[in-house]
């Protein structure tokens, strides 16, 4: 494995931001070009322009098995709207090309066979509300965001995804805090477009999802004869957790988390009934490392199906905690 990546987050003295990456894996190969300006104007509007490519492997990665290889450019901007409030959107092309393996599924080799090079005309756009008192370990205030994709008529696939996900944060004795969080998104094909393409799918499971379950493990699989996740177009998790500081450390940088998780996505086909949903219970430790984010857990499922993949133990490297 490779990665290696250059930040400048202060351009020749100006203030904007140039960061170079690349990352080659067994799971993908990426390399990533992004140029941002938060002061493109005197009231705070921001503004970046990306180029990206993205070669994953899913099969590698326990998925339905294929290869997506995407090129992405465009631009993005950021306003605020008041203290607490900011809306963001981007635009710009997409290259999508797609690629069966000897283990890709009927299903999904059918889908390639008809999209095996397309175009998206992409947008996303969001609203975000945020009240923490800390953005790396609050203990009291409310984060929410709404979110949603869509590839434009003008695209070779029309689609669209929506999204609303939030955490409360309500402060105990001695910076204990108590969290409820949950996530919801919803994705369907529109116009010409048949069917939902399923690399847009939301996956659910593992850390930052259900803790216990295998990453990305529940919900539909394909059709193969070993079968693989294959996600889908709704999903529900939420969790629930108090959250105790190292007492008697000098730095707020880690806290324990006691935690139920509970979580699913449906396919297009199915109905989203909540007794289909998996829960599980837990413990874990979050630490803001002098080398990044690091998150350990523990979970034990309750009520698990013989189908299931079960994890009890995870880690997670370089990704922000919930």
């Amino acid at each position: 494995m490779v990665q290696a990546s250059i930040s400048q987050k202060n351009l020749f003295g100006t203030g904007k931001e140039l960061d170079l990456s690349i990352d080659n894996s067994r799971v993908t190969k990426t390399a990533r070009i992004r140029y941002f300006n938060p002061y493109h104007t005197p009231n705070g509007v921001s503004r970046g322009f990306y180029l990206s490519f993205i070669d994953i492997d899913a099969g590698e990665a326990g998925l339905v098995d294929y290869i997506n290889e995407t090129t992405s450019l465009g631009v993005n901007y950021r306003f605020p709207l008041s203290e607490h409030n900011a809306f963001g959107f981007s635009f710009g092309p997409d290259r999508v090309k797609l690629q069966s393996t000897s283990e890709t599924p009927p299903e999904i080799d059918a889908y390639i066979k008809v999209h095996p090079d397309d175009w998206l005309l992409k947008t996303t756009a969001n609203w975000t509300h945020d009240t923490r008192d800390s953005i790396l370990y609050p203990t009291r205030g409310f984060y929410a965001i709404i979110s949603g994709e869509a590839g434009l008529p003008a695209s070779d696939v029309e689609y669209y995804k929506a999204g609303i996900r939030g955490d409360i944060y309500i402060p105990f004795v001695y910076d204990i805090a108590f969290r409820v969080g949950g996530d919801m998104g919803y994705g369907a094909a529109y116009g010409d477009t048949k069917l939902f393409p399923f690399y847009k799918n939301y996956y659910a499971g593992g850390p930052n999802s259900v803790r216990g379950y295998k990453a990305r493990s529940l919900g539909p699989e394909d059709s193969g004869l070993t079968p693989r996740p294959l996600g889908g177009n709704r999903k529900l998790t939420g969790t629930a957790e108090i959250l105790i500081p190292f007492f008697g450390a000098e730095t707020q940088d880690k806290r324990f988390a006691l935690f139920v998780d509970g979580g699913m996505v449906f396919g297009p086909n199915e109905d989203v009934e909540l007794n289909e949903l998996r829960y599980a219970a837990g413990i874990g430790l979050n630490w803001y490392s002098p080398v990044g984010p690091l998150q350990l857990s523990y979970a034990v499922p309750l009520n698990d199906e013989p189908e299931d993949d079960i994890e009890k133990f995870q880690f997670t490297f370089g990704r922000s905690f919930r």
